[in-house]
């Protein structure tokens, strides 16, 4: 299943960190896509938070520690960063076989450069930058468990920006995840109108937040 979203700030990167953690109950291997500033590390900033494993503030990049461990009441979260790691021996090195519990979630970054974690992984999660502080995220759950994953992504509501057809005017409205038809969320073509008699369509892909 896959499911994308757009944020403005990174503060709404931070808050759709939390609501990601709800879908990665332990264990989870969690491979993170993106470029060098794309926000990789705010959104862990997020998802740390929402194991109540640490605060925003005292989660950093592990660039040059390679792994920083935070521990909360139901999971212990490990960020790793592989972008210095190039060859498997060094890989090796890092142990992570070692960290693999039944209450850990694993955050590889760059975890891509290694085809062991393109097999292993639970969860994709890819960020690309789109502005200054604008990112469109996307979150790819591979078959297995994706029963509970999927589960979870539905009950995340989300707020959506819409165009009116008539008169043009953008607004923000609420929107509940529709039914799942197979392995592709369907999502709705209108909604009522902003204009009596109109319809709303959403703009593709700005999804402002979820909550």
């Amino acid at each position: 299943m896959t499911r994308e979203f757009t944020t403005k700030s990174s503060e709404e990167t931070v808050a759709l960190g939390r609501e990601l953690a709800k879908m990665l109950p332990p264990p989870k291997v969690v491979v993170l896509r993106g470029d060098l500033g794309a926000g990789k590390t705010t959104l862990v900033k997020g998802i740390a938070e929402g194991f109540q494993a640490a605060s925003e503030e005292d989660v950093t990049s592990p660039t040059f520690t390679l792994i920083h461990e935070y521990r909360g009441p139901s999971a212990t979260v490990y960020h790793i960063d592989l972008y210095r790691v190039d060859t498997q021996r060094e890989l090796e090195t890092l142990g992570l076989d070692d960290l693999m519990g039944e209450d850990s979630v694993l955050l590889i970054e760059w975890g891509e450069k290694f085809a062991r974690f393109e097999r292993e992984r639970d969860v994709e999660i890819v960020l690309r930058r789109l502005g200054e502080t604008e990112r469109w995220v996307e979150v790819n759950s591979d078959s297995r468990g994706q029963a509970s994953t999927n589960d979870k992504i539905l009950e995340m509501s989300q707020t959506l920006e819409v165009v009116c057809d008539k008169c043009g005017t953008k607004r923000l409205v609420d929107f509940e995840p529709p039914p799942v038809h197979g392995a592709r969320q369907v999502e709705p073509e209108f909604l009522p109108g902003h204009c009596i008699g109109d319809q709303e369509r959403p703009i593709p892909g700005h999804i402002i937040k979820v909550r």
